[in-house]
């Protein structure tokens, strides 16, 4: 969670399109959700997040709060990687 936090408030883009009046978002779902995720994985669900909130912000799409954009990309690069896994498998045996 700690991480999670870190990466949101050391993005001044991330905060603002995730966060709620300068506030950090709840990361706990997210957290939950990118359970054994490495630094460089946990910045990539950071970064995710805020580019599905740009989206939704710049389109007509309905516009989540910031804990539901994270746990949103989180899951994301938990099909990444398990896409990843199968195909190393297939490849490797």
């Amino acid at each position: 969670r700690e991480i999670l936090k870190k990466y949101i408030k050391e993005d001044g883009g991330a905060l603002e399109l995730l966060g709620k009046n300068g506030e950090l978002p709840d990361v706990k779902a997210a957290a939950q959700a990118s359970d054994s995720f490495c630094c460089a994985d946990l910045r990539r669900v950071v970064s995710d997040a805020k580019m599905l909130a740009a989206w939704d912000r710049s389109s007509d799409a309905k516009i989540l709060d910031g804990a539901a954009y994270l746990e949103k990309a989180a899951e994301g690069v938990r099909r990444m990687q398990d896409e990843v896994h199968s195909n190393a498998r297939n490849l490797y045996g």
